[in-house]
């Protein structure tokens, strides 16, 4: 699972890949330009460690949404990712730039400048320019669950009818422990991410959630990431 684990975080791709407990031993997500990109990957990943692997599930990101985590900090804007976004083009110094705040978002212009040889100037123009573009959304924090006490589970949705997403998201943005929400295409209609403090709460809000939504949610499927 490790051998599994360090290939994907190595792999260019890969934005997101996390260990879980549940349906499914490992997560991960790929920042593709096409199905001949993901077909590749694919193939690379099952033909080493086809003896390994059970099964697996692929789904295409629609939309996402980040929501904050209001438990901290009460209800905050509404950021969405994706959807059918005007493009734009990118020089390189600017991936470069994106490249250093996607591991250090706190870093200082004058630390990057240094870094990429060129002038803070130019670096806080280049980040001003991207936030104005709508490239660069925000900035977030990552916690240390552990350290916190904090259980962090991913929730995939099997609905009756995709219409109802609306009213899913609309439910995880006036619930605190929501954090993120997904519009799907795939074996599941959307997915969510979010946080709790005890077992307990985790049941009571699956609880809520099943209650309010039971005629339209087939099933949900949980993990708990670790």
């Amino acid at each position: 699972k490790q051998e599994l684990l360090d290939l994907l975080i190595k792999n260019d791709n890969t934005n997101w890949v996390v260990s879980c407990r549940g349906t499914y031993d490992i997560i991960c997500g790929f920042m593709l330009k096409g199905l001949f990109e993901f077909s590749k990957i694919k193939q690379e990943i099952l033909s080493d460690y086809s003896d390994y692997i059970h099964s697996t599930h692929f789904c295409v990101m629609e939309n996402a949404y980040y929501m904050g985590r209001k438990y901290f900090f009460g209800i905050m804007p509404l950021r969405s990712y994706f959807g059918k976004p005007d493009k734009v083009k990118l020089e390189n110094l600017d991936f470069r730039i994106l490249k250093k705040l996607s591991t250090a978002t706190r870093m200082k212009s004058t630390e990057i400048a240094r870094q990429l040889n060129t002038t803070p100037k130019i670096v806080a123009y280049k980040i001003a320019k991207m936030q104005k573009q709508d490239v660069i959304k925000g900035f977030t924090i990552s916690l240390n669950h552990e350290k916190l006490d904090i259980s962090y589970f991913k929730a995939f949705f099997y609905l009756k009818d995709k219409l109802v997403r609306k009213n899913l998201l609309n439910y995880f943005i006036q619930e605190p422990n929501f954090i993120y929400a997904i519009d799907t295409i795939g074996n599941w209609e959307m997915e969510a991410e979010f946080e709790v403090f005890s077992t307990e709460e985790y049941y009571k809000l699956m609880d809520r959630l099943e209650e309010k939504f039971s005629e339209t949610i087939k099933t949900v499927n949980t993990l708990l990431i670790e």
